[in-house]
């Protein structure tokens, strides 16, 4: 009996979990998630109750990952209006000291007025700056994504998600992704007999659920790094039906992968 498998990743989780967790960085995905598939297949097999020898099938990769960003036009006079408003709020009261000591260094003779309003161009030019740098790095990823999608026609990379600027934190927040891996899941069930998840969102749990009642088995996927021994219990990993763990040691050798240069801090996307 032919067996067909799907996997399902979030992309930031995969990036963040072999990136961060693992400290390496993969150059060849399709041969990753090959990698995934064959250590889900198998320990699948261990408890199949099908025969000896059933045949597993990946019919498709589906990988969900970060497509847009806030669209700011700092340079609007109402969009300058509205930071300034979050600017003075009480949430951004150590912000907005740190910038007035920055503002009043070496300028004793400026007023209050001119302190704030030194401290708030100061803190402009500051966003503008890292939200450039946001951008780029976004550019970066779908430059990457489009040059994947032409070196195989085996993953189906989606761009669902998008950024969300936290202005006063200088963060972005994911919005979407795990929502659309979550729909598809549902949306796809019957291309499927197995679901390998690949996200650390408890989202996705709702449409696990309900694969499972439609008699479908799900396998979600760990990245652990050596040192730890337990798995994560989270709601995810203990709705499927197996957990299958990957670590650093069983990744390092691989040829499609290389250890990260952490000597700049930050990878290409960071």
């Amino acid at each position: 009996m032919n067996t067909r498998f799907a996997i399902f990743a979030d992309g930031s989780n995969l990036y963040g979990s072999l990136s961060r967790t693992l400290g390496i960085e993969v150059t060849d995905y399709e041969r990753l998630f090959r990698r995934i598939f064959s250590d889900c297949a198998n320990t699948w097999k261990t408890g199949s109750i099908l025969g000896l020898e059933p045949t597993c099938q990946l019919t498709r990769v589906y990988w969900y990952v970060i497509g847009a960003i806030d669209e700011w036009d700092i340079k609007n006079a109402r969009t300058e209006s509205s930071l300034h408003s979050l600017f003075e709020s009480r949430d951004a009261s150590d912000l907005r000291s740190g910038y007035l000591a920055r503002a009043s260094a070496g300028n004793p003779d400026l007023t209050t007025a001119q302190a704030q309003q030194k401290a708030f161009g100061l803190c402009m030019s500051d966003f503008e700056g890292w939200y450039a740098r946001q951008n780029e790095r976004l550019r970066r990823m779908r430059s990457f994504y489009c040059a994947v999608r032409n070196r195989t026609d085996f993953l189906d990379i989606i761009e669902c998600g998008r950024w969300k600027i936290d202005f006063l934190s200088r963060r972005v927040i994911e919005k979407g992704l795990d929502t659309q891996l979550a729909v598809d899941m549902l949306d796809l069930i019957d291309t499927y007999d197995v679901a390998i998840v690949v996200s650390g969102d408890a989202d996705s749990v709702p449409s696990i659920r309900y694969a499972k009642r439609q008699g479908k088995q799900v396998i979600a996927v760990e990245f652990r790094d050596d040192r730890q021994s337990n798995i994560y219990s989270s709601q995810l990993k203990t709705t499927a039906d197996i957990v299958v763990q990957l670590r650093h040691s069983d990744l390092i050798h691989e040829s499609f992968v290389r250890k990260r240069e952490l000597s700049s801090g930050s990878s290409s996307f960071d």
